[in-house]
């Protein structure tokens, strides 16, 4: 009976190229020590290190698992040609886009939506997953676009940031919460005073953010961990806490008042990029698409 989990591949891939477990939690919106968990599962399994623990402060990736990583790419690439029919398309009307589920659920429709009033013959296909998901599909070629968290080093990509989200704290809208954002606290007392829900999709965003105010995920009276935003931004709207969350997914919750915003001081910000293959031939609709977007830019035009 077969042992390995294509989840683990997933993750161990992830660490060899990201260098980094907390990254790796991040993409893939897992927690660090699941993510710790499966690889030592994994080792367990093939009976041999994969990554060398010896330096704490910096991951290095043993002879095995160099070796272990060549392969386990190789098997997760051939997965994904298994569970879709590879992109073969003439059609010159049509964007096919992979997207993080920020930008997926809270941009996207916008986006296709104005660009369709001015293109209207455009057809689109979407897909959504983690940015290592959309990184996937494009090496797949199964995508044109990638709207991502995450920037990649590979110098085969061309990047186009299009949003600035800024991170923001939602409050439940209740009389008690209404009257604690009367009192105008700092955000240092609004952290230590209240009960969090951990948002894990932010977590290194909000650990960087933590340490410039002089403060640890430790000192935080945290209630749950919770490995989405739509998770956690529920968890505010029912009242369970409070919780670092994008501004851009609280757009439609503030206008219904579901929920109070505290805005915070030099907000942490992450950067909403359209990537795309340098080398990958787009076809009309793609380069339009891509042309509109630096023309929205340019002009400073806002559709959210």
């Amino acid at each position: 009976m077969l042992s390995i989990t294509l989840k683990q591949l997933e993750f161990f891939i992830s660490i060899v190229e990201t260098k980094s477990f907390s990254k790796t939690a991040e993409l893939l919106s897992f927690s660090q020590p699941a993510i710790s968990s499966n690889i030592a599962i994994l080792e367990d399994t093939l009976q041999t290190e994969l990554l060398d623990r010896t330096n704490k402060k910096k991951i290095e990736i043993t002879e095995d698992g160099m070796l272990f990583y060549e392969k386990a790419k190789e098997i997760l690439s051939n997965c994904y040609t298994l569970q879709e029919l590879p992109l073969h398309r003439n059609d010159s009307d049509t964007i096919a886009i992979g997207a993080h589920d920020i930008p997926a659920h809270y941009m996207l429709m916008d986006v296709m939506n104005f660009y369709k009033k001015i293109h209207p013959s455009t057809r689109f296909q979407l897909k959504e997953g983690s940015d290592f998901d959309i990184y996937s599909l494009l090496n797949q070629r199964k995508i044109d676009l990638g709207f991502v968290l995450q920037t990649s080093d590979e110098q085969k990509w061309k990047a186009l940031p299009i949003y600035n989200d800024s991170v923001i704290i939602g409050l439940p809208n209740t009389p008690r919460y209404q009257c604690l954002l009367m009192k105008k606290p700092s955000v240092f007392e609004l952290l230590s005073q209240e009960g969090i829900v951990w948002n894990q999709s932010l977590n290194s965003l909000i650990c960087n953010y933590l340490k410039q105010l002089g403060m640890q995920k430790e000192d935080l009276n945290i209630i749950v961990e919770m490995n989405s935003e739509q998770l956690a931004k529920t968890a505010v709207i029912d009242g369970l806490g409070i919780s670092f969350l994008s501004k851009i997914s609280l757009k439609c919750a503030i206008k219904s008042a579901e929920i109070l915003v505290y805005e915070l001081p030099d907000p942490p910000i992450r950067t909403i990029r359209v990537m795309y293959n340098r080398k990958k031939h787009l076809n009309r609709a793609g380069k339009n698409f891509v042309e509109f977007k630096r023309l929205c830019q340019v002009k400073c035009v806002n559709f959210l």
